[in-house]
């Protein structure tokens, strides 16, 4: 959906969107003796927003646009459960660079609850952690800013800066 929305027409893309794989995935609860083995499918779906907030330009995306999105995994099966993210992008505020692109967003990050528990028990037998990883994963938040340098058609550099907090969704890592 594409809305124009006020007197200056700001633009704004709003989407849903599901998915479907078909493919064989190992159940989190298969890692330990006993586990549920495999199954077949997994499901996603998600929303997207992003919506121009304020013009400065005279370009379609010359503006504020203020993003949001949220994604949803089959936790049975996807290490990730869930992500959020919010942000702001800012295009056309310097008139010498007006193709330069400014940008905030901060991502939530929500493990599987299935994991967490497989990788729980698997810490309390003192064997290898599922995943990757070296304690029971929970969540993760990323903080990132981030500078669209237009150079020339086509070519374009974005130096950017994350901050990480809980790396790889762990507690026990700073």
């Amino acid at each position: 959906y594409e809305p124009k929305l006020g007197g200056d027409r700001l633009p704004g893309h709003y989407a849903v969107g599901f998915g479907y794989d078909s493919s064989r995935f190992k159940n989190f609860s298969s890692v330990l003796p006993g586990g549920a083995g495999s199954r077949s499918g997994n499901t996603q779906f998600w929303l997207l927003a992003a919506q121009m907030l304020v013009r400065n330009g005279p370009g379609d995306q010359d503006g504020i646009i203020a993003l949001a999105g949220y994604v949803h995994n089959n936790a049975d099966n996807s290490p990730y459960a869930q992500q959020y993210f919010l942000g702001l992008l800012d295009r056309g505020f310097w008139r010498s660079r007006p193709q330069d692109t400014a940008g905030l967003l901060f991502t939530y990050i929500e493990m599987s609850g299935a994991l967490g528990k497989v990788q729980a028990e698997e810490s309390e037998l003192g064997i290898p952690i599922s995943n990757a990883a070296t304690a029971v994963q929970t969540h993760e938040m990323i903080l990132e800013a981030n500078y669209n340098i237009h150079v020339s058609r086509g070519l374009d550099f974005r130096p950017e800066f994350q901050y990480v907090i809980r790396p790889n969704a762990q507690a026990n890592i700073r």
